[in-house]
């Protein structure tokens, strides 16, 4: 059985080389579409430097993420694909066969982990995403992007924030495989590592720039889609472009403080387990680029 990846870019300078790398070491992964929203550094010259299993197409953006990643899935040639973000990283047991990950629709469910930087594995406190539970049990949730669909059974995104909008299934249903894991033998399962915060941290000192700024200029540069809310001050689109206009002068302050506040909220919400680090997770490539 063979996989493709079907993902979405911008400005992925930073985690691209790592991204393929990884995913191109995993044997079941076929080839891997790319669509690029525009991006100004090298993040395309870098992937199309990768060869005849890497495909990148230029999609203008236009405010939805659910356009972009419809027309992305619309790219696979295989009979299976999967939608990683490009901070979404394998890792664990590499070679494990995907056959052992069968479900009864014709889904496959791939759990993933989350690293707040580089040493630092997280959880969240409640939600549907991963828990840690007493006794070291770690508690997967559902994550779409993390699901591997036959063709036909997904049809497509709808709304903005492809994270929140849902999807259209013509059978209505999904189903999931691993639900929990001891987390000492995370190593020696197939799972996902989410570099979502790391990534920040790595853009930052390579960019000289604050960790909050750069956790803040991501979410300000999408306008704000889904309007959040911290400490009771709510930040919108219009609070974004106004962000931005300062940014324009070279006044950072606005986004700063956007992005002091969603890691002071993600501090608060996660559990952070020290001293276990990507290196744990059996990823060589990781590994090679972050040592």
């Amino acid at each position: 059985m063979k996989v493709d990846i079907c993902s979405i870019m911008y400005q992925e300078e930073v985690m691209i080389s790592m991204f393929l790398e990884s995913w191109l070491s995993v044997p079941w992964i076929d080839r891997i579409f790319l669509v690029d929203s525009g991006s100004t550094d090298n993040s395309v010259s870098i992937a199309n430097s990768y060869g005849p299993r890497v495909s990148i197409i230029k999609v203008p953006w236009r405010g939805s993420f659910s356009r972009q990643r419809n027309i992305a899935i619309k790219l696979a040639k295989s009979e299976y694909f999967m939608m990683p973000d490009i901070d979404e990283i394998p890792c664990g047991n590499m070679i494990s066969n995907i056959e052992n990950y069968k479900c009864s629709n014709n889904n496959y469910h791939l759990p993933y982990v989350k690293f707040y930087d580089w040493k630092t594995l997280w959880f969240f406190k409640n939600g549907n995403t991963p828990q840690l539970l007493p006794n070291h049990m770690v508690q997967f949730g559902n994550k779409y992007t993390m699901n591997i669909y036959k063709k036909g059974i997904i049809s497509g995104f709808i709304g903005d924030l492809h994270e929140l909008a849902g999807i259209r299934f013509p059978e209505n249903k999904c189903s999931f495989v691993l639900k929990s894991h001891k987390l000492d033998d995370l190593k020696t399962i197939f799972l996902v590592g989410h570099y979502d915060q790391a990534k920040h941290f790595e853009q930052a000192k390579i960019n000289n720039m604050s960790v909050e700024f750069e956790m803040g200029i991501k979410r300000t540069r999408y306008r704000l889609l889904s309007p959040a809310r911290y400490e009771n001050k709510i930040y919108d689109a219009d609070w974004a472009n106004l962000a931005l206009n300062k940014h324009s002068h070279d006044d950072n302050s606005m986004i700063e403080e956007l992005g002091c506040a969603q890691l002071k909220e993600f501090k608060k919400q996660h559990t952070i387990l020290e001293n276990y680090d990507a290196f744990n997770l059996n990823n060589e490539v990781v590994r090679k680029y972050v040592l």
